[in-house]
């Protein structure tokens, strides 16, 4: 089980990294596009379209923004990434834990974890589909509500 919950985990964190890349990948080549065509038109020999100028500087910062922010976001879910020796480490403190807390703190957190359960009943499996930012808004909340304590 532990080794399944790490492999999870680890497939999850790939999912989103190649996301990231893929975002940021998509502004860079906006960037490029828009950065070209501006040159083009300072170099049109009638002189550029002030017009089109003025959008492709707004383009051209609003990627740039996005960009910061992918990077930003990609930073943020990199130091979020645990190592496989904490997983287990906590994956064996689970059970205790999870009986230490009140059924409405365990019923809160399974609702912050869980996006859908669905069953099979041709074959009796069943399927849990974890939110993607779950944990992290597990997490927020938790360090939330330490500090305001």
């Amino acid at each position: 089980m532990i080794k399944q919950t790490i492999k999870a985990v680890r497939k999850k964190q790939h999912e989103i990294a190649q996301k990231f890349a893929a975002k940021q990948s998509q502004l860079k080549q906006s960037l490029t596009t828009a950065n070209r065509e501006l040159t083009r038109q300072l170099q049109r020999p009638q002189g550029p379209d002030i017009d089109r100028l003025a959008e492709l500087q707004d383009q051209i910062q609003k990627a740039e923004v996005a960009l910061r922010r992918t990077t930003n976001e990609q930073t943020n879910h990199q130091r979020l990434e645990i190592p496989d020796e904490q997983i287990i480490e906590s994956l064996s403190q689970f059970d205790r834990l999870w009986s230490s807390i009140s059924l409405k703190e365990q019923s809160r957190c399974l609702n912050l974890l869980i996006e859908r359960v669905g069953y099979n009943g041709e074959d009796g499996t069943v399927a849990i589909t974890l939110r993607p930012t779950g944990l992290e808004e597990f997490l927020q909340q938790t360090t939330t509500e330490e500090i305001s304590v």
